[in-house]
């Protein structure tokens, strides 16, 4: 026999016209729990032919677990002193360490406890007891969950999608999730939406939040745009306006943290776009590991107390940033330079606008570019979260029309950009070009299912413009690993050519200086003045092209003409011997002094 708790059945309204109703849920059919009679008034234990009150109404309703079958807990739903019906998935193993925690988080959220030792008691007998036969999914962050019948967008507060009745977010997502949503799609469309049409940066930042939700969909990799330029000139603007379409002020991030915070904060933002400020409080001596692990989108290997390895981390995400120089910049101030691949996956577009109004363009009647930043701070911390939630739950309705139209749509959108930039595109431009594609893609996507406010075209002609100034800025289409090798060889022997080499010919003579952390040997051709510089393979591979790929580096020199090589038993070698003294052979990686005449743009 199954009973019926009718405070449990409170409605939510639509998200396009009101904000949700907090932890609503629908009517349900709830097992008995033997022992226990559940009433309209709240839960009495049986005692003989008397009941005696324990508390409110209060019922737990399914048993949630992973997607791995772990970290079982029990979907309890309760009803506080103003009828406002409660949500939480309570871990079972809380139960039997931390019951009176659990006890607390009840009273602290509205459930009216009898005022005795025997009902905290009787109460967490009932919720131990309890075990429905409904099953939930139990979704540990936010993002997409798919299975073979549903497929779930997670905001953190609540779930959309197809299916959510079978799903529930934990509960430290529901915490972070409570002031998730404010305002109404409407209110977010009339105001934040519309101020950002004829401003290409609000129109690139914003589609980017949209974009994030969308990596599920297309296969890309994880990425992100860094808006560079001068302070005071409105870029954190930029983030906050980006950050209200899935929450408010607390999704604003900073740069300024620990390798494992930025993986905790990263995870958290898993299928959002995550939105860090003032790049110049990182460390540049981490900057590019910290680029790195966000591309990757996984966290490192570490040991749980066991001595296993603990499950990592793992997020799909679009970075928006800002700072007020490039990535490659800012790292360089600790000697670092960045490779190619990093500085295509994390793109520098310039956050002036160029209209002496900052990253603006139109200020939409305000007096001044202060004004209307003002303005679209306050409206974000007014109105935020709810448009990300619709769109999420647009997407799902269609997943798999969605994947044909971004495929296509982002085709077309590489093709003109193509076509506009006047040249082919090589392997680096076009990673570039599909990230905007995909930008282009979701803020057109928003726009013609009424989300936004804008017009047709709006969001693919502002990501158009920022790809080709970003690929005016870089100066060519083509891949750049070939100038990064033979500038970071040029700068080594230019810095240390002198002080770490010494002549190979006079490698015994009692003249000879002594050499600190030597880099190798320096041998010049008499008959025409030309140097090589003989380098171990130490320095060659660990000092001068940590990072790279050697191999990758020796095609580079030897396709140059300044890498001198040999063959033996039928393949080329780049590392080769070479005499010092009269009786050493030790290999080397040898390097003609014409590296200096080759010209970089060639």
């Amino acid at each position: 026999m199954t009973e019926r708790l009718p405070v449990l059945g409170a409605h939510r309204a639509s998200a396009a016209d009101e904000p949700p109703h907090e932890n609503a849920s629908s009517s349900m059919e709830l097992e008995p729990v033997p022992g226990f009679s559940l009433k309209s008034d709240g839960l009495y234990l049986e005692d003989g032919d008397r009941d005696i009150y324990v508390c409110g109404p209060i019922a737990v309703a399914a048993l949630a677990r992973t997607t791995e079958n772990g970290a079982w807990g029990k979907d309890t739903h309760w009803q506080d002193r103003d009828g406002n019906v409660h949500r939480r998935v309570v871990p079972v193993s809380h139960l039997l360490r931390f019951g009176l925690d659990v006890c607390s988080m009840l009273v602290d959220e509205g459930l009216h406890i009898a005022p005795d030792g025997q009902a905290l008691r009787s109460l967490l007998t009932y919720l131990n007891r309890a075990e429905p036969k409904q099953r939930l999914l139990l979704a540990q962050r936010t993002g997409w969950i798919q299975t073979p019948s549903s497929l779930w967008y997670v905001t953190g507060g609540r779930v959309v999608g197809v299916g959510v009745d079978q799903v529930a977010p934990t509960p430290e997502l529901q915490v972070s999730g409570k002031q998730s949503e404010a305002g109404t799609l409407t209110q977010w469309r009339d105001s934040i939406g519309t101020w950002c049409v004829g401003n290409s940066r609000l129109l690139v930042a914003t589609s980017m939040a949209f974009a994030a939700k969308l990596l599920y969909f297309s296969g890309l990799e994880n990425g992100g745009i860094n808006f560079q330029g001068g302070s005071g000139i409105g870029k954190t603007t930029l983030l906050r306006v980006a950050a209200s379409v899935d929450g408010g002020a607390d999704s604003l991030q900073n740069w300024r943290m620990t390798d494992n915070a930025m993986e905790a904060i990263a995870a958290q933002h898993n299928d959002k776009v995550l939105p860090l400020d003032e790049l110049g409080q990182v460390d540049p001596r981490k900057v590019g590991e910290m680029m790195y692990s966000l591309g990757n989108g996984v966290g490192k290997g570490r040991a749980n107390r066991s001595g296993g390895a603990r499950a990592r981390q793992a997020w799909r995400t679009l970075a928006l940033s800002t700072a007020e120089v490039p990535f490659a910049q800012h790292a360089s101030l600790a000697g670092v330079t960045l490779r190619a691949g990093q500085e295509v996956r994390f793109t520098d577009v310039s956050a002036d606008a160029g209209k002496e109004l900052g990253v603006f363009e139109d200020l939409h009647g305000h007096a001044d570019g202060a004004a209307f930043s003002e303005a679209l701070r306050t409206a974000a911390r007014q109105f935020h979260g709810v448009v990300g939630a619709e769109f999420a739950q647009l997407c799902a309705s269609d997943a798999e029309g969605l994947r044909a139209m971004l495929a296509g749509s982002m085709l077309s959108f590489t093709q003109r950009c193509k076509a506009q930039a006047g040249a082919a595109l090589e392997g680096q431009a076009t990673r570039v070009a599909d990230r905007f594609a995909l930008i282009a893609a979701a803020g057109e996507l928003a726009s013609r299912w009424g989300l936004t406010g804008w017009p047709a075209n709006a969001a693919s002609d502002a990501a158009t413009r920022m790809f080709l100034e970003w690929l005016d800025a870089r100066g060519t289409p083509k891949n750049v690993e070939a100038h990064q090798i033979l500038d970071a060889l040029r700068h080594f022997l230019i810095k240390f050519g002198e002080s770490r080499f010494s002549e190979a010919d006079r490698a015994e003579s009692e003249h000879q200086r002594t050499i600190s952390n030597r880099a190798g040997w320096t041998y010049t051709h008499i008959e025409d003045g030309t140097r090589e510089y003989w380098i171990t393979p130490t320095v060659f591979r660990q000092e001068i092209f940590a990072g790279f790929s050697i191999s990758t580096v020796c095609q580079v020199l030897n396709a140059a003409g300044c890498m001198t090589t040999t063959t033996e038993h039928g393949k080329k070698r780049y590392d080769i011997k070479r005499g010092i003294g009269r009786s050493m052979r030790p290999r080397f990686y040898v390097i003609d002094s014409r590296l200096f005449d080759i010209d970089e743009a060639g």
